[in-house]
């Protein structure tokens, strides 16, 4: 990607109407940005898309079908389907509870997103660079000349959730190259009417 190109995806996304879907340029906004990130051939600043293609394509359904979605905050379980003797701080735990809550998803959906959680922390480098070229595949196959689109629209969906912290926490654990993370992400933006193709 040239540096004129960059100057002007650093500015697109400054713009506070690409992150607010309630303003009337929002529409105009993330345009800018998808056109620029078409024309710089560059993916999200999130993803290294690391994740195992299999696990992904078995989950997908259940982002599409799982309609138990928590009520409460507190109805959010983020423990219960951690491993056996896996343990999280209970200030983090707090937290992804509370990034979970705002994504509005299912219970089930919580569920495997942890499972995810305590197998990418356990994952060394070497793990993750093969699944990273497994899930680039997959999501290659999947959305083709849209997945620029696609992995912006997880960002996207990511930094609207938890912001900044949201995606930091998505880049330390190896979590934003999660295909099945990938794809909940672009799923929660589908629901809020932004669209990978239109339907």
């Amino acid at each position: 990607m040239s540096e004129d190109i960059e100057a002007q995806l650093s500015e697109a996304r400054d713009d506070p109407a690409y992150w607010d879907d309630s303003d009337p340029g929002h529409a105009a906004a993330v345009n800018r940005v998808h056109a620029l990130l078409a024309g710089g051939q560059t993916e999200s600043p999130m993803l290294e898309i690391k994740a195992d293609a299999a696990v992904g394509d078995n989950l997908e359904g259940i982002i599409k079908n799982a309609t138990d979605v928590p009520g409460l905050i507190e109805d959010v379980d983020v423990t219960s389907a951690l491993p056996l003797g896996f343990e999280v701080d209970a200030e983090d735990a707090d937290t992804w509870q509370e990034y979970l809550y705002s994504a509005e998803i299912s219970q089930t959906q919580v569920n495997a997103l942890v499972k995810q959680y305590a197998e990418f922390i356990e994952f060394d480098e070497g793990r993750l660079e093969a699944e990273k070229e497994q899930a680039r595949a997959t999501l290659q196959q999947k959305y083709g000349d849209d997945l620029p689109r696609a992995l912006h629209l997880a960002y996207s969906a990511a930094h609207s959730i938890g912001g900044e912290d949201l995606i930091y926490r998505l880049e330390a654990t190896g979590l934003g190259n999660s295909y099945y993370v990938i794809q909940s992400l672009i799923d929660v933006a589908e629901r809020k009417g932004h669209y990978v193709r239109q339907p």
